[in-house]
C-alpha cells in the first residue's frame, strides 16, 4: 500500500531517505524539508515558512505547494499572492502547486482545494488524501508533542522562532482530532510518530 510520509517541525520529526520508501510520497512542511533527501511536495502556507531554508534543500524539491494568498505574519493579505513566491523561488526549477487556503474568503477555480485543516501540515495531509487517494499516512513532527525539533530550532531565523510558542497541548489535541476526522472521511489510517 502506498504511503504518504509527512514531516513537520515538531520534536518527533525524523530524517527519511526516499530510497527506503521508493513507492511512497514524501511531503515536507516548511523548514522540515531538511529531514528529507528527496521531497515530492514542500508545503508552505506562510511566507516565513520558506525563509532560512538553505538553497541546497530547495534543490531536492520536486513541487512547491503554496496558497493562492499566502500568509505573512499569520494572515493572508490582498496584496500578496502566490506570484510573489513564484517569482522569488522560480530559479530552483521546481513545479508549483497553488491551492486555495480556507483563510482566504474567495476560492479561485484555477487552483486545487485540499481538504481544509488548521495548519500547513494539515493542508498537506488534506491534499494527499483528497488528490492522491492515499490510504495510509505517517506523520512525524506534527500533532505529537510540544516544541520544535532541535535541528529546526538551530536553523530557524530568530523572527520565526516565535511561532513555536503557538503549539500548546490543547492546539495539538485540536489538530490531531481534526486530522483523525479527515482520515476517517477518506477511510485512511494516520499514525502520529
Amino acid at each position: 500500500m502506498r504511503t504518504a510520509h509527512i514531516v513537520g517541525k515538531g520534536a518527533s520529526a525524523k530524517y527519511l531517505k526516499h530510497d527506503d520508501y521508493p513507492d511512497d510520497i514524501f511531503v515536507a512542511v516548511n523548514h522540515a524539508a531538511i529531514f528529507m533527501d528527496k521531497i515530492d511536495y514542500l508545503f508552505a502556507n506562510d511566507v516565513e515558512g520558506l525563509e532560512g531554508i538553505p538553497d541546497e534543500v530547495f534543490n531536492r524539491v520536486k513541487t512547491l505547494a503554496i496558497p493562492f494568498h499566502p500568509h505573512i505574519n499569520g494572515n493572508p493579505k490582498e496584496s500578496l499572492t502566490h506570484e510573489h513566491i513564484i517569482q522569488k523561488y522560480k530559479r530552483f526549477n521546481f513545479e508549483f502547486l497553488v491551492y486555495n487556503l480556507h483563510t482566504w474568503s474567495v476560492k479561485d477555480e484555477r487552483f486545487v482545494d485540499p481538504e481544509p485543516a488548521m495548519t500547513t501540515g494539515g493542508m498537506a495531509f488534506g491534499y494527499v488524501l483528497k488528490c492522491h487517494n492515499i490510504k495510509k499516512i505517517e506523520m512525524y513532527g506534527i500533532a505529537n508533542g510540544v516544541g520544535y525539533h532541535p535541528d529546526i530550532s538551530n536553523m530557524l531565523p530568530e523572527a520565526n522562532k516565535v511561532f513555536e510558542q503557538n503549539w500548546k497541548p490543547r492546539r495539538l489535541g485540536d489538530l490531531r482530532h481534526c486530522l483523525e476526522h479527515v482520515a476517517k472521511k477518506y477511510a485512511a489510517s494516520v499514525n502520529f510518530n
